[in-house]
């Protein structure tokens, strides 16, 4: 028989289209944010730029946070059946041998739904605002994504508070 009157029974189901497995899942980031701008941090200009590094940082990383960066994979999935806890810790420091004032963030969900964190956007905001109050035109972020990201954040700081 030739292969042309052969026909493939091809079937793609979307990730919108296929059921998720009820149980929980843990969506982990831990984020690091440098400004690449250093300061004296006995200087009055690095209290003022932490100030307003502060509010930047607090106006990303607040309640908004899920609707502005988490987005559901799968239709119809929505916070209040979904999500059961999602935290947000932030850590604001100016580094020790660079002087560069940086923060640190873990980032977690517990969730029964696939989701995803949009963190390009996450960068582009932070770029933006951080180059209107601060002048910052060359931002880093580096996102790592962690099984258990509230041990690795509060391993974070106890290393940094042992030195002092």
């Amino acid at each position: 028989m030739p292969s042309d009157k052969v026909l493939i029974d091809i079937k793609t189901k979307s990730v919108l289209e296929r059921k998720v497995k009820n149980h929980l899942r843990h969506t982990n980031l831990f984020l690091t944010i440098n400004t690449n701008k250093r300061f004296d941090p006995d200087s009055q200009e690095f209290e003022e730029a932490e100030a307003v590094y502060k509010d930047i940082i607090n106006s990303i990383f607040n309640q908004e946070f899920k609707d502005k960066y988490v987005q559901f994979k799968v239709m119809g999935h929505e916070w209040a059946s979904h999500i059961e806890k999602a935290k947000i810790e932030n850590s604001i420091e100016i580094g020790p041998k660079t002087g560069t004032l940086h923060s640190h963030h873990m980032v977690s969900f517990s969730h029964c739904s696939l989701i995803k964190v949009n963190t390009d956007q996450l960068k582009n905001d932070l770029r933006e605002q951080l180059k209107i109050g601060l002048g910052c035109e060359n931002i880093y972020m580096n996102v790592k994504y962690f099984y258990n990201a509230s041990d690795s954040l509060e391993k974070y700081f106890e290393k940094q508070t042992i030195g002092k």
